[in-house]
């Protein structure tokens, strides 16, 4: 995990020329499958940061689903460690992983005050009931 939170923590540092300086809404981690790499970008498509993916789990056919899932991580991670709670950060505010054609892959992380979203394990068990539910409000 260590790793991947390499790609967000410089974007502070001061020493860090491609630090983030103004305030952005969006994040984008964009995957360079050919090259293994992974760049982080502000909402201006400016490169903040970039990291070179060596593990072998993040080639293959499996690959994409390892990466999302290892970003997901990361991200719940510093999030608990309130480093999405910098003032640079406006809401709402999100991070979405893209292709190098600015694709988007899966979103990562968003965050607004007055917006929940409804993720794979806030419904895990709960589908068929939430469609049920679904049905009987539309046919009202």
């Amino acid at each position: 995990m260590l790793a991947l939170e390499n790609l967000f923590l410089p974007i502070f540092e001061t020493s860090n020329p491609k630090r983030l300086k103004t305030t952005t809404h969006d994040l984008f981690v964009q995957w360079d499958r050919e090259e293994q790499r992974l760049s982080l970008l502000n909402e201006d498509d400016v490169c903040l940061a970039t990291l070179l993916l060596e593990d072998s789990k993040f080639k293959g056919e499996e690959a994409l689903h390892t990466l999302i899932k290892s970003l997901q991580e990361t991200v719940t991670i510093l999030e608990a460690r309130g480093f999405w709670t910098n003032s640079l950060f406006e809401l709402p505010f999100s991070i979405e992983l893209i292709d190098k054609e600015f694709n988007t892959l899966e979103v990562l992380y968003f965050y607004d005050e007055d917006i929940v979203p409804i993720t794979e394990p806030l419904l895990s068990g709960h589908r068929s009931e939430l469609e049920d539910f679904l049905k009987q409000l539309l046919a009202e």
